[in-house]
């Protein structure tokens, strides 16, 4: 293992040691540091001399060292002004002065101890990953030697892990900790470095010792990226200014984590589940024929029949980022399945037949998590067959489109409790689009028209019984409701039409109370009319 040479100069440091001359190229590599030159020509490269400088009798002339070695000269701080300014004048461009009365052994013991624990340092972090350790490991044990806050974010800019001994110093790290993932402002802050857009095909690290946009202390960055997108983000924020060595323990502790993300990055991205690219596949429209879904399906532990709903969540740059709205979404209802498209976020919701009030609560979820934030969320019909989602994702799509732009429609007299100002449900603004002259409507009321129509299933209920559900649903949405016009109409008694109402309700699964729901069927059959 090789070690640059500003490890020596942050050992004397420590050692409190006063350095009057640092190399000329601090990240030129040593192997070991020797005290002895005898037998020199036996030397190997790359070996630091520690030699006393104080009597050049005792001493070879400064920038003479054999084989052209790094050499650290100690000068006594007995010698004047004078005899130092000629140590420094005669060193090469790579050695070092230093003034000190220790001995240059015991000088280059220290040093080579400091090597040492570099070293079973980064045999410690290997053993770890041999282990299968997680990422919090590999910075617990780097915390002794780094001596600075250290954290892990993943790709949405969320909580991975941190340092547990050292503490935050500034406001940024201090949220992070806190609130387990870093605000928007830091968000987009880190996005206009170029984490996650440029320096896609390379991993670096870079310092800065003036102008920290993100932290305001001296910070260190290391990006990681899977597949071409960004997936990771090391950070160390320190109280100065970063050397060289910490410089290079920091990209040794980046390339263990590198390792460790190797294994376990895809459970932290919310976009890189296993289920994640057959779900953009059905939402595209490319859904295979019933045999081959079940098939795939299984493969990705996501059911074919049930009931189902997706939501589309807009303005998601609110959260942070759409990454970190996703992963919040997946902690709250583990069930959800997410994906993107653009800065917009889609949830298939799914729950088993007969189970709608829990559907009703994931919804509830959603809402909560959004609202704060004023985000837009819009909800489609739900289906039973999994197949469906594309449709179910343009229904989500249009309510979206029309939601902002007519929900003001209904906010007169509104609470704030309803939520109608972010959330927008596709029945209650399919009348929007369907009366719209300037809409591509075609393909979606040809699909509601033809197999998507709730009031398909009162058709085939009055052919299975010959009954007549379909007309006097009809007609009691014609006439408003009103019991006594229907009756009069279709000659029927009050309790008859009572009696089959309820019966409508229940092929419908809908209530018939809800203005929406009456508006949503009376478009229906003028559709299909």
């Amino acid at each position: 293992m090789k070690f640059p040479l500003d490890v020596i100069t942050n050992k004397l440091y420590t050692l409190g040691v006063e350095v009057i001359k640092e190399p000329k190229h601090p990240q030129n590599l040593i192997s070991y540091v020797s005290a002895f030159i005898a037998g020199t020509n036996s030397l190997a490269d790359e070996v630091l001399l520690v030699l006393d400088g104080s009597d050049t009798a005792l001493a070879p002339e400064p920038g003479t060292s054999p084989a052209g070695q790094p050499s650290l000269f100690l000068v006594s701080p007995a010698c004047d002004a004078q005899t130092r300014k000629a140590a420094i004048a005669a060193a090469a461009s790579d050695d070092m002065v230093a003034v000190t009365d220790l001995s240059p052994a015991y000088v280059a013991d220290q040093l080579q101890q400091q090597l040492m624990t570099t070293m079973q340092w980064n045999d410690h972090l290997n053993d770890l990953l041999d282990q299968d350790c997680i990422n919090v490991d590999l910075l617990r044990a780097s915390e002794p030697l780094l001596h600075s806050f250290i954290a892990l974010c993943d790709a949405t800019f969320s909580y991975i892990c941190t340092t547990p001994r050292h503490s935050p110093i500034d406001d940024e790290s201090a949220f992070f900790v806190e609130h387990q993932h870093f605000s928007p402002t830091a968000i987009r802050h880190i996005q206009e470095l170029g984490f996650s857009q440029s320096a896609r095909r390379r991993d670096w690290t870079t310092a800065r010792g003036a102008d920290q946009t993100v932290f305001g202390f001296p910070a260190l960055f290391h990006p990681f990226y899977r597949h071409n997108r960004f997936a990771a983000l090391l950070i160390m924020v320190s109280p100065t200014e970063a050397t060289t060595y910490q410089r290079f323990l920091f990209e040794i502790l980046a390339k263990k984590i590198d390792m460790c993300l190797t294994r376990h990055w895809a459970r932290e991205n919310p976009f890189e589940q296993r289920y994640t690219y057959f779900l953009k596949e059905l939402l595209e429209g490319n859904a295979p024929a019933r045999s081959s879904l079940e098939e795939r399906a299984a493969l990705h532990g996501m059911p074919v029949d049930g009931i189902f709903e997706v939501a589309l969540i807009d303005k998601t740059w609110q959260a942070g980022s759409v990454s970190l709205l996703a992963k919040r979404v997946i902690e709250l209802e583990p069930k959800a399945k997410v994906t993107f498209d653009g800065n917009r976020l889609t949830v298939l919701l799914h729950v088993r037949a007969g189970k709608a009030d829990r559907l009703d609560a994931m919804e509830e979820t959603l809402f909560r998590l959004t609202e704060n934030l004023k985000m837009n969320i819009s909800l489609s019909e739900r289906f039973g067959y999994l197949g469906d989602a594309a449709f179910g994702l343009e229904q989500a799509r249009i309510a979206l489109e029309y939601g902002k732009k007519h929900f003001r429609r209904y906010c007169i007299g509104a609470t704030s409790t309803e939520r109608t100002e972010t959330v927008f449900r596709f029945r209650r603004y399919f009348p929007y689009f369907a009366m719209d002259p300037f809409a591509d409507r075609a393909k979606m009321i040809a699909q509601m028209a033809v197999a998507k129509n709730p009031l398909l299933k009162l058709r085939r209920a009055d052919e299975e019984h010959g009954t007549n559900d379909y007309e006097i649903l009809r007609v009691f949405l014609t006439e408003e409701c009103r019991a006594g016009a229907v009756c009069e109409r279709l000659h029927l008694h009050r309790n008859t039409l009572a009696y089959r109402l309820e019966k409508i309700r229940s092929i419908l699964g809908e209530t018939l109370d809800d203005a929406d729901t009456r508006i949503f069927l009376q478009v229906l059959y003028f559709i299909a009319e």
